[in-house]
């Protein structure tokens, strides 16, 4: 059976993506066989098509870190083995996000820094959790090595690990998911995070960091619709205040706050939380400013891969430091975000921070992304499928 990809080839050191008519023997094996309707673009799959070193090893290659589609075919026999290279010892593929130069890998012992990563166990071979799904099966796939190394939701058709793939929600649309992507799922496991750790609506602000990207303004959606007091950080207040404020932010702040934050050993502590996705200096002056006993969710890297902090806020206040691992989290965390999404954590703007485009649009919101000039979330549709 044919289908239509967004596939990307280094040719003479450069990347170039093209709009191809594929086989589908031409995807791995595994055990379902997936018609895609939508996919979104991130920064990981900007990367991606761009050949950035430390994301995909293979190309030609299709990229896509997110899809949502139906089961075509449940297949109970696969043969789907991970490349040797690209394990960890614990059977889970290496993140590409824990490469050098493109995730931050917080080294730091003590009470005051956690990890939201689990065993996932890797490739699942046959057995139960083909018993999950039927042909005909609404699925959202995010996570594991999906559009890192295996063929992603820039193609129209996919073939994955059942263990990939989480049941839509009945009062989720496929645009919807798609609209959330892996920003909105990332968005969630913090707030997940965040909730774990005691920090309740009507508590102290919980500050927002690269507010106008993906994942920050999914975030400040989900919080506002938790019932929190968002305080959103951008490095421009006047150009984006507004835009903000209509997605759920009660205050602006400017960015150039949190960087001179970042040189004091303790800043005033002003917010219950953060979710950093920009790290660097900004998640220094994030933890700075977080009140006693407050914890930062750090999830994303565009600001710099390192960051240097004081301990005085862990040992004076007691704040914690969370990573989030929205590729490799535990299938009940999945669970319980993605029905969150689609329930109490659904901001009433989400159709509003999102723009739709076609596999031909692709190339020019990869551009954005790597500009650091998009803003809010693009979702890929696939009509044929629709």
């Amino acid at each position: 059976m044919p289908f239509t990809a967004y596939r990307v080839y280094i040719e003479d050191g450069k990347p170039v993506g093209r709009i191809e008519t594929l086989d589908e023997n031409s995807l791995p094996d595994g055990e379902l066989t997936i018609a895609v309707t939508h996919s979104s673009v991130n920064y990981k799959d900007a990367l991606s098509a761009r050949g950035r070193p430390g994301v995909t090893r293979r190309y030609p290659h299709i990229p896509g870190i997110d899809a949502v589609g139906r089961v075509i075919a449940v297949n109970e026999q696969p043969h789907h083995e991970q490349p040797a290279s690209h394990k960890t010892d614990d059977g889970r593929q290496a993140d590409d996000q824990a490469a050098v130069g493109h995730r931050s890998t917080a080294q730091a012992t003590g009470a005051g820094l956690a990890s939201t990563a689990r065993p996932a166990g890797g490739h699942a071979s046959a057995g139960p959790a083909t018993h999950r799904f039927s042909p005909g099966d609404r699925v959202i796939v995010t996570g594991f090595d999906f559009g890192v190394n295996t063929p992603g939701g820039f193609g129209s058709m996919i073939r994955v690990p059942a263990d990939w793939a989480i049941p839509l929600p009945e009062r989720l649309s496929p645009l919807d998911a798609m609209r959330f992507g892996t920003a909105g799922f990332t968005a969630g496991l913090s707030l997940l995070e965040i909730e774990r750790s005691g920090v309740e609506p009507g508590s102290r602000p919980v500050l927002v960091t690269g507010s106008c990207g993906g994942v920050g303004s999914v975030a400040i959606g989900v919080l506002h619709a938790a019932g929190f007091t968002v305080h959103a950080a951008t490095r421009s207040p006047e150009e984006s205040g507004e835009r903000l404020r209509s997605i759920g932010a009660d205050e602006v702040v400017a960015t150039d706050v949190l960087v001179g934050d970042s040189e004091k050993a303790l800043a005033k502590g002003q917010w219950a939380a953060a979710i950093d996705t920009v790290g660097g200096s900004v998640l220094s002056g994030a933890l700075a400013g977080l009140q006693r006993a407050g914890v930062a969710t750090a999830c994303g890297l565009v600001g710099g891969s390192r960051f240097n902090a004081s301990v005085m806020p862990f040992i004076l206040r007691g704040v914690r430091l969370v990573g989030i691992d929205s590729a490799y989290a535990s299938r009940a965390d999945r669970s319980e975000v993605w029905s969150r999404l689609a329930g109490p954590w659904r901001p009433e703007a989400l159709a509003a921070m999102s723009s739709e485009v076609e596999l031909d649009g692709i190339n020019a919101v990869v551009d954005l992304l790597l500009d650091g000039k998009h803003r809010g979330r693009t979702v890929v549709t696939h009509g044929g499928n629709s």
